[in-house]
């Protein structure tokens, strides 16, 4: 283990190594230590575990040397010294493990460097041990059991090629290192790995590959109790950890709904988030064996495969919203969390380091900060969702995507200030979590208007679907009329013939008789009704189309069966037709070839209808064709309309273009009116 240890007066140096070199001395402890009075001259920064830094140090500060430290090692356990406590806040944003005040150096430096040990011990999971006065460092989990024969000690191994190590020791501070990791002391000279104990007997405990090693009689009910509670709390550390998992995935997919549209609504969707589940469990289990531990590329990790996994399982909602929406929800539950654990520090008096080595207080926590955050996500939820047969799909333009993502963009620059800010202050744990939750009402808030904005967009255009399908209505009922006054005037001329042939017969004129016919057979080349399927005002609505487009030059066909007892709402079915009617009219005029629309509509079980036309290239893309219409925002309701109405009869739909045809097929399930 090494140990830099730098003050601008070698004095100061001197002394901290003079007392931690002897209390490494009469505890067999191998160190090196590594002393500068310049910060200039250190040149290996990652080469350090532990570093001892004054903070004060002219021109170059502790605090700047501490960064340069932390970029080249993460994990390095940094010490402040400091002649002025108030100076101590300074080294919060460089995450330092103790502040020591110089005036208190010869009472607390040997208990913070025991705590420091154990802590990069803890982190790298490692023991360092001299072996022909060759330092080697160890991975715990290598470790198998240690023995010890008065001040030698006998390292057993089950991973590495070598199988044991001997060097001096003492088997009570290994005992005291150890312990914390999961070793249990089972004899005065045995010193075992938890982890690799297959049974415990009352004189025995038997080891992985068949050791069977001696254990104290006497102390047999309180080793078994130790292993036991380590075997418990590794157990349920893991439950834990996969537990928060679900509630944090839960929250996310809470969230999410109150914005975007299910992909699937069975076990499809269930499968997923239990995909998703696996996913971050794995992220959060497993080593990052290419990154390395670093927290900011673990949270990208997470954030990556919260993005993906929501694209997945939700439609109707571009890429750039849903990242935007995963970074304000991952932002608002690191807020809460972050704010409760301050304040749960402050409660207890307590640092947040000091904390979060309390398992006790730690279960506590989790369970009130996850339990917040499911309720908080599945409240926003029920108030914030509402069900809507059809939502316009999110796209972010540039503009927009700038002005979503300000403020999420603002709260992480706030939280950045906020740390910076307490190196220069003094400030408690309380005022700390007072601000993050003053940071997670701003994101509240701001969903609350984003939604309300939304809810605007969306009644403007119920609005103008509203006037269209008005429009229609009014434009059937003329033309209803129309036919009614054509039908009685048809209806008159033809009594009119009808006497006039009955005269001529009875008079036995029967060459006049067939002139009069011939003539009448001339004048009768329209067709009063095209189509008739037994509903009267699709059947007004199909006719009124289909002379509008013959009178284009279009040939028009229907295929349908009786549709009298259609059993959808008969205003829902206008606009429908109209508006799939007058859009194959519009892509049939714009073409020089053939124009050709062909028209189905058959009720049996289900109710099946398609339209199909002659057209230029149309490129679909998300269910949607672009508007080529000059004023697009006043525009392109018309297949938003359709798909409203198709989603509120949870109708199945699909477009279709190929070879020069467009194809809207829909089906929507029926109970047929008796």
């Amino acid at each position: 283990m090494n140990v830099l240890i730098c003050d601008d007066e070698w004095r100061v140096t001197e002394q901290v190594s003079e007392l931690l070199q002897k209390h490494c001395a009469e505890n067999g402890m191998q160190v090196r230590f590594h002393l500068f009075d310049d910060p200039c001259a250190i040149k290996d920064l990652a080469g350090y575990d532990i570093a001892i830094l004054d903070i004060d140090m002219g021109d170059f500060s502790g605090i700047d040397l501490a960064w340069r430290l932390r970029k080249e090692k993460p994990g390095i356990v940094i010490i402040f010294l400091t002649n002025f406590i108030q100076y101590a806040p300074e080294g919060f944003e460089v995450q330092a493990f103790r502040y020591l005040l110089k005036t208190n150096m010869q009472e607390r430096l040997v208990s913070y460097f025991e705590d420091a040990v154990k802590e990069v011990v803890r982190k790298k999971q490692i023991i360092t041990i001299s072996v022909n006065s060759e330092l080697i460092d160890i991975p715990v989990n290598h470790i198998l059991y240690l023995e010890s024969n008065l001040r030698i000690v006998i390292m057993h191994l089950i991973h590495d090629e070598r199988t044991e190590y001997r060097f001096y020791g003492n088997m009570t501070d290994l005992s005291e290192k150890l312990e914390d990791l999961g070793f249990l002391r089972i004899q005065k000279s045995f010193l075992v790995n938890m982890e690799y104990i297959e049974q415990m007997q009352y004189e025995k405990v038997h080891l992985r590959g068949g050791i069977v090693l001696p254990s104290s009689a006497k102390s047999h009910k309180e080793l078994k109790q130790h292993y036991l509670k380590w075997r418990g709390k590794k157990s349920m550390g893991d439950l834990l950890s996969f537990l928060y998992t679900v509630v944090d995935t839960l929250s996310l997919i809470f969230f999410l709904d109150a914005f975007a549209q299910r992909r699937w609504d069975n076990w499809k969707f269930t499968l997923g988030i239990g995909c998703l589940v696996a996913l971050n469990f794995w992220i959060l289990q497993v080593p990052l064996v290419f990154f390395g531990r670093d927290p900011a590329v673990k949270i990208g990790m997470i954030l990556l495969s919260y993005t993906l996994s929501a694209r997945a399982l939700y439609r109707e909602i571009s890429s750039g919203m849903l990242l935007l929406l995963v970074c304000i929800e991952y932002l608002m539950t690191y807020c809460l969390s972050f704010g409760l654990g301050m304040a749960g520090a402050f409660i207890c008096g307590m640092d947040g380091a000091s904390f979060q080595t309390r398992f006790p207080l730690m279960i506590s926590y989790g369970v009130i900060n996850y339990s917040a955050e499911l309720f908080l996500a599945y409240t926003f939820r029920k108030l914030m969702r509402r069900r809507r047969s059809l939502r316009t799909p999110n796209k972010l333009t540039g503009v927009k995507s700038g002005l979503y993502f300000l403020f999420p963009g603002t709260s992480f620059v706030m939280l950045v200030l906020l740390l910076y800010m307490t190196t220069g202050k003094s400030a408690s744990e309380m005022v700390i979590a007072a601000v993050c939750g003053l940071i997670f009402a701003a994101n509240v808030a701001v969903l609350y208007l984003l939604e309300r904005m939304e809810k605007t967009v969306e009644n403007q255009e119920r609005v103008l679907a509203l006037e269209q399908q008005l429009q229609f209505q009014a434009k059937n009922m003329e033309a209803a009329s129309q036919l009614y006054t054509a039908q009685r005037h048809k209806v008159h001329d033809f009594q009119a013939h009808l006497n006039t042939l009955q005269d001529l017969l009875q008079n036995q004129e029967y060459d006049a008789a067939e002139q009069y016919l011939n003539s009448v057979s001339k004048e009768q080349t329209d067709r009063l009704f095209l189509v008739n399927s037994h509903h009267a005002i699709l059947d007004a609505l199909f006719n009124t189309k289909a002379t509008d487009a013959i009178q284009k030059g279009i040939d028009i066909d229907f295929e349908l069966n009786d549709l009298s007892a259609l059993p959808f709402d008969v205003s829902d079915m206008v606009v429908l037709f109209s508006n799939l009617l007058d859009n194959a009219i519009e892509a049939c005029e714009k073409i020089e070839g053939d124009r050709v629309i062909r028209v189905s509509a058959v009720l049996k079980q289900s109710f099946l209808f398609s339209v199909r036309n002659t057209t230029l290239p149309v490129e679909i893309k998300n269910d949607t064709i672009q508007t080529t219409k000059p004023n697009a925002s006043l525009h392109g309701f018309g297949l938003s309309n359709i798909k409203l109405i198709l989603n509120k009869y949870h109708a199945d739909f699909v477009m279709d273009y190929e070879d020069g045809w467009f194809q809207f097929t829909g089906e929507i399930e029926a109970q047929v009116r008796k």
